[in-house]
């Protein structure tokens, strides 16, 4: 894989509507879902995203596609360290 490749390949975009619906590329796998949060692990952050009656209703790994239907409040950033050390400590 070439430098420009890596780059490519960790990116990612979010496409919010009307706060009703989220769609994100560049997703590499879901950590956690339930009603109120969604948990999306990205090539170099997790992006956690909160509200109300969130259902995922596409999910394709292979192209790194995830569409979320729901009540949108927030968008939260965090390093993908820090969440893997959390679940890791909750697994001991």
């Amino acid at each position: 894989m070439t430098d420009i490749e890596k780059k490519v390949s960790k990116k990612h975009n979010i496409r919010l509507a009307y706060c009703e619906s989220v769609e994100v590329t560049g997703v590499e796998n879901v950590i956690s879902y339930d009603e109120e949060s969604v948990s999306l692990k990205l090539a170099d952050n997790v992006l956690n995203i909160k509200g109300i009656g969130l259902d995922i209703k596409t999910l394709d790994i292979e192209r790194g596609m995830v569409l979320i239907n729901g009540r949108v409040s927030s968008l939260i950033y965090s390093s993908s360290r820090e969440k893997i050390g959390f679940i890791k400590r909750l697994l001991k």
